[in-house]
C-alpha cells in the first residue's frame, strides 16, 4: 500500500531520485505547490536542466547535504493529495495592499479593452470577451470592477519601470497587450468563472431593423460566479500563477499579492534565463568535443587512405618496372629494337615520376603526413 504521509527528509531523498514533477505527481498536488512547500522547509532541489544532464551523461553537482531545521519537532510531513495552499509557505511579513483605483479616467489601452460592452460579446458561458488590448473574460456584471483592477495594477507595473508593449501567444490568438522590461514580459488576464444555473433565465431582447423592433426570448444557462481571477503570465516561467479573490484577504491585499508575484516571476525568470546560457554554453562545449572527435577520426582515415593509396600505387609500378627490366635484358628485344637504350630510359623516368617512395627521397612529405585543413563549419548541424 502505498504512503501517504511523507518527511522532510523522505521528500528531500525523492527529489534526488527522481524530477520534482514525478514527484509532486506521487503526491497528487502540483510541482508549483510542491516547490513552495520545499521553500518553507529549506529543502535543496536539482537546478534546472539537472535531469536532462545526468540522462545524456554529462557530470552534474554531487547532492547536497539537507540542512537542520532548528525548533521543529516534529519533523514536517506532507500528505499525499494535500492542497496547494496549504503547502504554501507561511509569510514572514504581511501582503502589502495596492490601493484601488478611485479616479475616472482610465489609460488607452483599458479603453481598448472595455470599448465594446454590449450583449454581441458574451459567450455562451455568460461572460464577457474583450477583443483588444488586455485579456478579459468576466460578467457584464464585473466590467467596471475590471477596469478599476486594470488601472490599478497598469499605474503600479509602470511605476516600476514597466512599458506597454504586444504579445501573442500561441498561433490564432489575438494580439494582447502586456507588460515589458528589457527581457521581462508579463501577460495579464483577468478572468471570472461561470457556473451553470438550476433553472435557465428567460430574457427578452430586441433589435431594430428598418424602422421595425424585433423581439425574442433569450435563455442564459450560465452566469459568473462573482470572484475574479487574475491569471500571470511570463514566457520564461511555468506555469501560469492564478490569484484569486478571497474573503480573508481584501482587493487591495489581492492587487498587491499581485505585484510580488510579478516581482518573484521576473527573479525566477532572471535564473532560468542564466541557467539557460549555461546549459547553451555547455551543449556548444559539448558539440565542440564531439565535432573534435569526429574530425580526429576523420583525419586517421585521411591519413590511412593516403597510405593505401600510396601503396597501391607502388605495387602497381612494381610490376610496370619489373616490366620494363625484362625488356631491358631481353637479348632478343635489343637486337630487333635498335631504339630500346631511349625507351628505356623514358619508361624509368616516367616510373620514377609516379613513385611515391622516389618522391619521398625527392624531399616530398611523406603518405599522409600533413593533415588536412579543418573546415570553419566542420561540425555544425
Amino acid at each position: 500500500m502505498d504512503k501517504t504521509n511523507y518527511t522532510r527528509t523522505e521528500i528531500y531523498e525523492l527529489l534526488w531520485l527522481e524530477p520534482t514533477t514525478k514527484v509532486a505527481k506521487r503526491l497528487g498536488i502540483s510541482d508549483v505547490g510542491l516547490a513552495k512547500w520545499c521553500r518553507q522547509y529549506d529543502i535543496p532541489k536539482p537546478k534546472l536542466g539537472y535531469w536532462a544532464k545526468r540522462s545524456h551523461g554529462v557530470a552534474v553537482p554531487d547532492k547536497p547535504g539537507l540542512p537542520e531545521l532548528s525548533g521543529r519537532l516534529p519533523e514536517p510531513t506532507i500528505s499525499v493529495g494535500e492542497n496547494i495552499q496549504s503547502a504554501a509557505p507561511v509569510r514572514d511579513e504581511p501582503i502589502k495592499s495596492l490601493p484601488l483605483f478611485r479616479g475616472k479616467t482610465f489609460d488607452q489601452e483599458i479603453e481598448k479593452t472595455f470599448r465594446t460592452e454590449h450583449d454581441e460579446c458574451m459567450n455562451k458561458y455568460g461572460r464577457w470577451i474583450a477583443d483588444a488590448g488586455f485579456s478579459v473574460e468576466v460578467a457584464p456584471a464585473s466590467i467596471y470592477k475590471a477596469r478599476l483592477i486594470l488601472q490599478t495594477l497598469t499605474d503600479a507595473l509602470l511605476a516600476k519601470g514597466f512599458e506597454f508593449g504586444d504579445y501573442k501567444g500561441r498561433y490564432r490568438e489575438r494580439v494582447r497587450t502586456s507588460f515589458c522590461q528589457v527581457e521581462e514580459r508579463i501577460v495579464l488576464k483577468l478572468y471570472e468563472p461561470s457556473k451553470r444555473l438550476g433553472k435557465p433565465i428567460q430574457k427578452k431582447e430586441s433589435w431594430t431593423h428598418s424602422g421595425r423592433v424585433h423581439s425574442y426570448i433569450r435563455e442564459i444557462e450560465f452566469q459568473g460566479a462573482g470572484r475574479l481571477e487574475i491569471h500571470i503570465d511570463h514566457p520564461d516561467t511555468y506555469p501560469t500563477v492564478i490569484i484569486r479573490e478571497n474573503p480573508k484577504r481584501t482587493l487591495e491585499e489581492t492587487l498587491g499579492l499581485v505585484i510580488e508575484v510579478v516581482d518573484e516571476l521576473c527573479e525566477e525568470a532572471k535564473e532560468i534565463r542564466r541557467q539557460r546560457e549555461i546549459d547553451r554554453a555547455e551543449a556548444e562545449k559539448e558539440r565542440k568535443r564531439l565535432a573534435d572527435i569526429k574530425w580526429s577520426k576523420d583525419v586517421e582515415a585521411w591519413k590511412w587512405g593516403q597510405l593505401e593509396k600510396a601503396a597501391g600505387r607502388w605495387n602497381e609500378l612494381s610490376v610496370i618496372r619489373e616490366f620494363v627490366q625484362a625488356m631491358k635484358t631481353s637479348a632478343k628485344v635489343r637486337r630487333k629494337n635498335k631504339g630500346l637504350k631511349e625507351w628505356v630510359s623514358w619508361a624509368e623516368e616516367q616510373i620514377n615520376a609516379r613513385d611515391p617512395v622516389y618522391k619521398v627521397a625527392s624531399g616530398m612529405s611523406l603518405p599522409g603526413q600533413n593533415e588536412p585543413e579543418r573546415p570553419n563549419t566542420y561540425g555544425e548541424l
